[in-house]
């Protein structure tokens, strides 16, 4: 027996008179692949976290500008150019250009996705609350109460580096200490 993205498969299988035993498995594996090798949530899959915020870093030298794009179950509900100052490193405190968005209308259980791309269309990152469930489970199992709230963070560049190089949206769930920060209403957070 084997892992394969969390679904566990039988490699080891004998071959009955028939031959239905090892077809049904196949088909099985080949049915349980689908939706999590797609990446997305299926209809009956409502998600269970909720979007509380979105940070978006520069961590780059050099002033980016990007089109931020936000949809909530399919329907774009977000999209601006934004323009983000260079980060400074040569500081005691490092400052990087960026800002936090808290929208009213995050907070819900909703399938959220963000893009955030270049203007100049060199580097763009997308990402999506099924990214959140998968790197943070599903608390209908028991893992966090249905309705926590997660953050996308984008971050462009790498620290201190001259150029831009990539944008990167990961996920992060939203926990007590990081509350001085906004977040939608109605958030759960971790405590912690």
């Amino acid at each position: 027996m084997f892992q394969h993205l969390g679904i566990y498969f039988i490699a080891d299988v004998e071959e009955y008179d028939s031959g239905r035993s090892i077809r049904r498995r196949r088909l099985l594996a080949a049915v349980c692949t689908g939706p999590v090798a797609a990446g997305c949530l299926s209809r009956e899959e409502r998600p269970t976290f909720a979007l509380g915020r979105v940070e978006i870093q520069n961590r780059s030298t050099q002033p980016v500008d990007v089109v931020v794009t936000i949809t909530r179950d399919g329907e774009e509900r977000y999209r601006e150019r934004r323009s983000y100052e260079a980060a400074e490193f040569g500081v005691e405190h490092p400052t990087f250009g960026g800002e936090v968005l808290a929208k009213e209308w995050f907070g819900t259980t909703d399938e959220y996705e963000i893009s955030v791309a270049t203007v100049d269309g060199r580097f763009e990152a997308t990402a999506s609350t099924a990214d959140a469930q998968e790197k943070h489970g599903h608390p209908v199992e028991g893992d966090a109460p249905d309705g926590l709230c997660f953050s996308f963070y984008v971050m462009m560049g790498v620290w201190g580096e001259d150029e831009l190089g990539a944008i990167r949206i990961g996920t992060t769930l939203i926990r007590q200490n990081s509350t001085h920060m906004p977040y939608a209403d109605g958030c759960q957070v971790v405590d912690a």
